[in-house]
């Protein structure tokens, strides 16, 4: 079963493998869709391993944006109450 399953990710078709082994072509055409989708898992492992390593990296990039936005808006907020202070009167004469 390994040794076929090997063959069918080497790429050997089905005839070919019909010809050497004798084995049925729908046993055949059966164990390829379990070969392809064993390689469709590699390849989404890879991508997940991928994303593991690098979420780290990605979460403190994440994290220093929001950071300096923050900054950001909070300077803009403390503009903003210094303009509306200034524009206002500092003494009232409330006994004219």
């Amino acid at each position: 079963m390994f040794v076929l399953a090997a063959a069918l990710k080497a790429g050997y078709t089905d005839d070919v493998l019909y010809r050497l082994t004798k084995i049925d072509k729908w046993f055949l055409n059966k164990m390829r869709n379990i070969v392809n989708f064993h390689v469709k898992m590699e390849t989404l492992s890879v991508i997940v391993d991928f994303l593991r390593q690098n979420i780290l990296h990605l979460a403190s990039y994440m994290l220093r944006s929001l950071w300096f936005w923050r900054t950001v808006c909070i300077a803009l907020l403390l503009l903003y109450t210094d303009l509306v202070f200034i524009s206002l009167p500092l003494f009232h004469n409330y006994f004219r």
